[in-house]
């Protein structure tokens, strides 16, 4: 099985679960290359968990996950390893250190994976931090940054072994709508100026017709539908659409 020349990650009938709870259930989806990809769908429907099965920090019971042609369930522990340098990934809450300063959690990945000296380590440190919007702040420590410079250090830690693929989980959650549109377009000049492809998780609507090329809207732990923000926004599907108001289905018990 190939992938088709424009995906860069493809999921084939993957499944899992938690006990008695289905996440995925047959879930197929290719992710375009070079694209933003935004997966949406209501809470606890498992979108967190299939962008940890595309890193592979969580495994499907059964299933394929694709990454440029190779299946990183046969991989080895080293062979995953490998693959997961494609990947950056900016957690929900930014996932930063408490005891480092800034400098120090964006220099981690660095220090961890490669043989720079500490002052190529300083130079790309730096650079990261002022193509985030960053500058002189390296010395601070996370718990006196505001929410949105806290996202804006993880997403330059998340770059700094120049990724092909960014992952995003809720990259706007807990930010006012003024720095929520901040970071929207912190996505989007990133991704204009590393050529990146990018999966956002979000449940923010505005965020996501703004940004994505295309999205993908998991339900029940299938993709219900996928195509570009114009099709979902045309779509007669009451359950799309109950989604895209705010509205609760019917049979929904949040």
């Amino acid at each position: 099985m190939n992938p088709s020349s424009s995906a860069v990650i493809q999921m084939k009938d993957l499944r899992k679960s938690f006990g008695t709870q289905k996440v995925m259930d047959g879930l197929d989806l290719e992710i375009p290359r070079g694209k933003i990809t935004v997966i949406i769908g209501r809470s606890g429907e498992g979108k967190s968990v299939l962008l940890k099965t595309m890193i592979g920090l969580i495994f499907p019971d059964s299933g394929k996950v694709l990454i440029e042609g190779t299946d990183m369930l046969e991989l080895s522990g080293q062979g995953q390893n490998e693959m997961r340098k494609k990947f950056g990934m900016l957690f929900q809450n930014a996932a930063l250190f408490d005891s480092m300063n800034v400098f120090d959690n964006v220099a981690f990945p660095l220090r961890q994976h490669s043989h720079l000296e500490e002052d190529e380590i300083e130079v790309k440190v730096l650079d990261k931090l002022a193509k985030v919007g960053l500058k002189n702040v390296g010395h601070k420590m996370p718990s006196e940054l505001s929410g949105g410079m806290r996202k804006r250090v993880g997403l330059a830690r998340a770059l700094m072994l120049d990724p092909e693929i960014i992952l995003y989980d809720e990259p706007t959650t807990g930010l006012d709508p003024i720095l929520t549109d901040s970071i929207d377009n912190l996505i989007l000049e990133t991704q204009k100026s590393f050529g990146l492809t990018s999966v956002i998780v979000s449940h923010d609507i505005r965020s996501t017709i703004k940004m994505a090329d295309k999205i993908a809207m998991l339900y029940e732990g299938r993709i219900l539908s996928e195509g570009s923000p114009e099709s979902f926004r045309e779509s007669k599907d009451p359950r799309i659409q109950n989604f895209l108001q705010g509205k609760a289905d019917k049979d929904f018990i949040g």
